[in-house]
């Protein structure tokens, strides 16, 4: 069961599910399906798959893991945890139909009450990249086309995983630099929205907790144990702040930016900011 997502305009997504896969999932014509139907068919699909392994469901589930730190500190408290990566394959890459389906498994397959870390690709929402995607404040969305529509499509399917989460009362947290334009997105804009979840948004700095560079990030959760990662920063750390943008002048003379050499290695989470128990 693959959901597609379409942008027809600036201001609108719609989800749908391609022709054959929703004749075979209801036995009716397709047609357009509102964000929950699609939530629906994707778990009841899931569900009646038969051969996937349901008897060891797991405690928490890290997205886009990089290095996995979030999946390790879980795995030095004795926790089951599983880490989700574009690395570690296809069927670990949300972008692909074999990849979203596992996502949808895995996060069915995740304990109530367990964690969720998600952690969707930054490098299209923060400033540096403004003038090849189009994004402002007012436009979040940025422009409808290539890698800019894509990573809208990536993150459309977080929040498809996000309320399932909150469905089986699982706590997630999702992390973007800070002044990131994410949560502008139509359907994250959705997610704040709902009645019967809090959402809560702290800001921290990874200088704090170890890291080589400051880099403030915004932490979003719905849960407010969230806003005690602040407890375990260390202020009197001085960060080497290696080199994360480069600024210069293109061929026209015109002032521009980009990152820097040491802007990927930042992405790696400290040890430390996993003091907090993150279930």
């Amino acid at each position: 069961m693959v959901v597609a997502y379409q942008q027809e305009n600036d201001n609108q997504i719609h989800l749908c599910v391609t022709e054959k896969q929703y004749a075979e999932l209801s036995g009716r014509s397709p047609v357009s399906l509102s964000d929950f139907e699609v939530i629906l068919a994707l778990c009841s699909a899931v569900l009646s798959c038969p051969g996937l392994q349901w008897n060891r469901p797991i405690d928490s589930l890290e997205l886009f893991a990089g290095e996995c730190s979030i999946s390790s500190g879980e795995f030095r408290e004795r926790r089951e945890a599983l880490a989700m990566d574009i690395n570690f394959g296809p069927s670990n890459d949300i972008m692909t139909d074999a990849g979203f389906a596992n996502t949808v498994f895995q996060i069915l397959n995740t304990k109530p009450a367990g964690a969720l870390w998600a952690a969707p690709v930054c490098s299209t929402w923060v400033y540096l990249s403004r003038g090849s995607t189009g994004r402002s404040a007012s436009k979040p969305m940025g422009f409808n086309t290539g890698l800019t529509l894509q990573h809208n499509i990536m993150v459309a399917r977080v929040c498809v995983i996000l309320c399932i989460a909150v469905a089986k009362q699982i706590w997630w947290c999702l992390e973007q630099p800070k002044g990131s334009l994410l949560e502008g997105h139509i359907l994250f804009q959705k997610v704040l929205a709902m009645r019967h979840v809090n959402v809560y948004r702290t800001c921290c700095s990874l200088g704090h907790f170890g890291a080589d560079s400051l880099k403030p990030v915004w932490i979003y959760s719905s849960d407010t144990r969230a806003t005690e990662f602040n407890e375990f920063a260390d202020r009197s750390l001085r960060p080497s702040n290696p080199n994360m943008v480069r600024h210069y002048q293109d061929g026209s003379g015109k002032a521009r930016v980009t990152g820097g050499t040491a802007l990927k290695s930042s992405q790696a989470y400290p040890v430390k900011l996993l003091g907090p128990r993150f279930i």
